[in-house]
Parts: structure tokens; C-alpha cells; sequence
């Protein structure tokens, strides 16, 4: 099986709407689908990654809400190693995040994460509960197959196709 480790920093009560990675692992939890890791802190990454390490068992994919998160994205960034990252952008203006200055702060962080396949799925306050389902779709089949290119009718680009 292959296991998403979701890292969204911040709680229900700071994020509301926002809480993106929750909606998808409440959705997974219901289809029974599990373990399924999930950081709000870099501590809790650590310890979440060196318990999942006891277990042998190792993420397939990082499912990160960058909202709130650029802070921990740099530490957290050590213990993904080459597994591929979903990375869900809040936005007000989804429609417009496929121009690239638009992804400036969150692209500088991610471009660091050079080396592994990366998706961006904007959302917004509007869309958000509509991408959580989407998400935990192609995380469904994710999980029984691998094959990362489910998220790619999520995703505006690929970071690692955007120019230096």
C-alpha cells in the first residue's frame, strides 16, 4: 500500500475552510482507508516519520496544505527525501494561479524540493470541500496502485517544469 503523510500546519479553529488535508483524510477514513499519517508541527513530522520508520513502512506521497505552512516547509522537506509532494495552495483567485508570478512565495520554497515529482492543486473558500473530494479520489486509487500522475488533472503545472 502506498501511504499519503499529510502535514498541514495550524488547527480546525485557525484554518476553518482552509483545513484542507483534513477534509481528505476524514474522506480516506471513512472508505477505511488507513494509516494515515498527518504534522501540523515539524516536531510531529519527526516523530510521525521515525514511527512510521519503526514500522518499516515509508509515505508514497506528501499531501501538504501550504497554508500557514511555508515555516515548516523547509525542515519539513528534510524527512520527504525523494517522494513525490501534493501541494494544495490556497488562493482568492484560483483561476488565476496559472500564471507563475502568482506562485512566487510558494514556488521559491518548493523549487528547493528539486529532485521529485510535484504538483500544485490550487483551492479556495468557495472550491475547497469540492478539491478535498477530488483529492481523496485520486488518493484512493494513489494508494492501491502508486502511480503519482493521479494528481495530475489536479494540478495547474508541474513545479518542476517552471523556470529557474
Amino acid at each position: 500500500m502506498h501511504i499519503p503523510f499529510f502535514v498541514e500546519a495550524g488547527n480546525n479553529a485557525e484554518c476553518g475552510p482552509f483545513s484542507i488535508c483534513r477534509k481528505v483524510s476524514s474522506a480516506l477514513l471513512a472508505q477505511r482507508i488507513f494509516p494515515l499519517p498527518f504534522a501540523a508541527t515539524t516536531q510531529e513530522a519527526a516523530q510521525v516519520s521515525s514511527n512510521l520508520a519503526k514500522r518499516g513502512m515509508t509515505p508514497g506521497v506528501f499531501i501538504v496544505n501550504t497554508y500557514l505552512a511555508e515555516p515548516l516547509l523547509n525542515e519539513v522537506e528534510k524527512f520527504m527525501g525523494s517522494t513525490p509532494v501534493l501541494l494544495l495552495r490556497r488562493s482568492t483567485n484560483s483561476h488565476l494561479l496559472t500564471r507563475k508570478k502568482d506562485l512566487l512565495d510558494t514556488t521559491v520554497i518548493m523549487k528547493k524540493m528539486d529532485g521529485r515529482q510535484t504538483m500544485l492543486c490550487p483551492y479556495d473558500n468557495q472550491n475547497a470541500l469540492m478539491v478535498a473530494e477530488q483529492v481523496a479520489d485520486c488518493l484512493t486509487r494513489f494508494v492501491r496502485d502508486g502511480d503519482f500522475w493521479h494528481f495530475a488533472r489536479l494540478s495547474v503545472l508541474s513545479i518542476s517544469t517552471l523556470d529557474p
